[in-house]
């Protein structure tokens, strides 16, 4: 594998105190309201709230309860079935049983009602309507 070559950065581009960006503040505020809503034992172990004004204990302040948050143990998951495919079951089942309903009763269709179609009517094709349209033929 090859090797990518980057330039080194400078150490005077990083600013400790600069004020936090809209992102920073934003995940500032998300982060304050999921610490409020943390056990008190586990609270007294994370760093106090800080200001949004300085940015680096704001950060470390996020770090630590993304820190927490990681490693928090979570349940396995459960596959849960879609609909469609609680659908598709049900339809094979569904198919697999006799009809509970006796012959006869239900909706009478009037295509069911002609019977089989006769021997001259058999395997032609209806007109198309430009044909049916023509005068004549």
């Amino acid at each position: 594998m090859a090797t990518i070559q980057r330039h080194p950065v400078p150490a005077e581009s990083y600013e400790p105190d600069r004020p936090l960006n809209d992102l920073g503040r934003d995940q500032f505020a998300l982060f304050t309201h999921v610490a409020e809503r943390l056990p008190a034992e586990v609270r007294a172990t994370l760093p106090p709230v800080a200001s949004p004004e300085d940015g680096l204990a704001a950060s470390r302040f996020i770090a630590a309860i993304t820190q927490y948050l990681l490693a928090q143990k979570r349940p396995p998951l459960k596959l849960v079935p879609t609909q469609t495919a609680a659908k598709r079951t049900a339809r094979k089942n569904s198919a697999a049983k006799p009809s509970s309903k006796a012959p006869g009763t239900g909706l009478a269709l009037a295509a069911s009602a002609r019977g089989k179609p006769t021997a001259s009517l058999r395997g032609k094709r209806p007109l198309s309507k430009a044909k049916r349209s023509r005068p004549g033929k």
